[in-house]
């Protein structure tokens, strides 16, 4: 009976310890897989899934795709054994984004106190940014994962100095570079908050930190010509546009509040949020946590970390401006954590005027449920560079097309950015009679570079319209898309269209973000 009473207890006390938490992870989980299948694969997502049906040799071969490392396709490739639907390829993000609250959760804890950590921890699980990105066939919610694990054992490591964590750490952190090449900018931000912090740590942590880096190299080594090629390629020709102002102020509305936020006060939210984080860096700078802090004037180790990871975007800024722009809120998502552990601090700095506190905490709150109802419903997106308008119903539009077609009748595409979706949704029998309007749906120069890319992973057949001529036989499916909402037409197609148009039998516009048409 004592025994009982005892476990009983320690039962107790663990769940009322780790409650906050386990809501949190749970609320967090359930607005990560909501609605998770509705919405039709767009381009990078049906890139991305074409990619990994390939075989394994493929997957690490130097022309895969172009610019990314390979692990995220590793993992879909063996997630597409198990189903195609949506809901199925998209689950690996959102179970990856909802572990990274607890382990936000987790580095909060061991920097501060447990206010600031459930704090953070609620911030990264309501986060529409984070949200948007778990539903996405995308490596930003593995990456994000990978470097806070990284992040925690790190600390972990450098605390104890225990050999397990140290290979755990570097185990972990190789991953995330082998997700995405920015993480090679989390292990500079480790290196300064070490050299930041040379006076706190002993000689021993030093080379054993030496050693962590050479082997996380040797680790990284077999890569290497493959992340120099796709730098060249970077370097060379990127789609990213010239990094602005407004791009970077961007950066922290995106972190807090997402993309669907045409209908909220930008010039409020900033304010809002540059007061609290103001009110973060302040309490970081001016408050010590430990004894030896206070006694030696140290600055705090959580000060040591913000100006380590703050410091990253700054680098890449100035990358971006000497050599090729590179600088977007997705690719800086490993340190967005970093962000909502300030905003905690700032949050954490009313919390002896319950009024401000109360305040704070409830505009936050109000702003970001408006967003996220803004985002579940597709209303209020505001332009963000690389993230489409409006969710594309491809997957209707190719299930119509398959019912109707009849052989050898041939699919034509307007513009390349919705071929990567057709060829994933398209029965096999008819993916090779699936076409691409020729030189015509190359507008731009970032259509230039995607159809670089494309050519180094796939192939794909094109006609130009201005010089075909239909057979009596062959019936031609037209499908007029582009990346924005309203539908792209040549002028070759659209002249095309004009001498065909009285063997036009069906035109639709019910399938939003494109219309289709089909000539017999």
């Amino acid at each position: 009976m004592i025994f009982s009473n005892s476990v009983k207890n320690n039962l107790r006390e663990i769940l009322l310890n780790n409650l906050g938490i386990s809501v949190l992870f749970l609320f967090g989980f359930f607005l990560r897989v909501y609605g998770l299948g509705l919405k039709s694969l767009w381009f990078d997502e049906a890139w991305v899934l074409l990619e990994s049906q390939k075989a394994l040799a493929v997957l690490f071969n130097v022309n895969t795709e172009g610019i990314h490392p390979p692990l995220y396709r590793l993992i879909m490739h063996f997630c597409l054994h198990l189903g195609h639907t949506e809901w199925l390829v998209r689950m690996p993000s959102a179970i990856f984004s909802a572990a990274s609250i607890i382990v936000g959760y987790k580095i909060a804890m061991l920097i501060f106190n447990k206010r600031v950590a459930l704090c953070t921890a609620f911030f990264i699980a309501v986060s529409p940014f984070h949200i948007y990105y778990a539903q996405e066939v995308k490596g930003y919610s593995l990456f994000f994962f990978l470097s806070l694990l990284s992040v925690y054992l790190f600390l972990r490591a450098i605390k104890s100095d225990r050999t397990g964590l140290w290979l755990g750490y570097t185990f972990l952190t190789v991953l995330s570079i082998y997700t995405h090449y920015f993480g090679i900018f989390n292990i500079l931000a480790q290196n300064l908050f070490l050299m930041f912090s040379y006076k706190r740590y002993g000689k021993s942590i030093f080379r054993k930190w030496m050693v962590v880096q050479v082997l996380t190299f040797l680790l990284f080594a077999p890569w290497l010509f493959v992340f120099i090629e796709h730098f060249k390629r970077v370097v060379s020709t990127f789609w990213i546009p010239t990094i602005t102002v407004k791009n970077v102020s961007n950066i922290f509305i995106n972190f807090t509040a997402g993309y669907y936020t045409l209908n909220l006060n930008l010039a409020f939210l900033q304010f809002l949020i540059g007061i609290i984080f103001l009110c973060g860096l302040w309490s970081l700078i001016f408050s010590r946590s430990t004894d030896e802090e206070r006694i030696n004037r140290n600055p705090s180790e959580g000060l040591l970390i913000a100006l380590s990871y703050l410091l990253i975007p700054v680098i890449i800024l100035v990358f971006s401006k000497i050599i090729r722009p590179l600088y977007l809120d997705r690719a800086l998502i490993s340190i967005s954590f970093l962000y909502y552990i300030v905003l905690a601090k700032g949050i954490e700095f009313f919390r002896k005027n319950k009024i401000i506190f109360t305040s704070a905490m409830f505009l936050l709150t109000i702003i970001i449920a408006i967003s996220l109802n803004n985002y579940y419903f597709e209303k209020n997106f505001r332009f963000s560079i690389g993230v489409p308008s409006v969710t594309k119903q491809f997957r209707q539009a190719a299930r119509y097309i398959a019912s109707s077609y009849r052989n050898p009748d041939i699919i034509m595409l307007s513009h390349y950015s919705c071929w990567p979706s057709f060829q994933y949704y398209l029965p096999d029998n008819i993916k090779g009679r699936l076409y691409l309007d020729g030189p015509a749906s190359i507008i731009d120069k970032n259509d230039k570079y995607s159809e670089a890319c494309f050519k180094q992973t796939f192939n794909f057949k094109t006609i130009n319209m201005g010089e075909f001529k239909k057979q009596a036989d062959v019936g031609v499916w037209v499908v007029c898309s582009h990346w924005s909402d309203l539908p792209f037409i040549s002028k070759g197609l659209q002249e095309w269209m004009n001498v065909y148009k009285k063997k036009m039998s069906f035109k639709s516009d019910r399938f939003r973000g494109m219309d289709v048409y089909y000539f017999n």
